[in-house]
């Protein structure tokens, strides 16, 4: 999961805050299907302040680095005030 630092302007970032292998032998539905209630447990824990947030479902390399640009899957998170808000449009 990754925190959006400097949202809205031109010098924009995500920073990772946290990572977390799958379940072994988890298919890619049920790792996509677990990916928003992992990243709401972890926001929900009091260790992550007020933000945009991205959690990602990403395929580590051999040398277990991974590129959040090729995810297999994003969900976008805004947490404020200890609750979720779900974007609107």
């Amino acid at each position: 999961m990754s925190e959006v630092r400097n949202p809205g302007r031109t010098w924009q970032w995500c920073e990772t805050v946290a990572t977390e292998a799958v379940e072994p032998g988890a298919t890619v539905e049920e790792s996509v299907a677990g990916l928003r209630p992992w990243a709401s447990r972890l926001l929900r824990g009091g260790e992550h302040r007020d933000g945009f947030y991205h959690a990602f479902l990403v395929e580590a390399d051999e040398d277990g680095e991974f590129d959040t640009y090729h995810s297999t899957h994003v969900e976008d998170l805004v947490w404020f005030y200890d609750s979720e808000y779900v974007l609107a449009g």
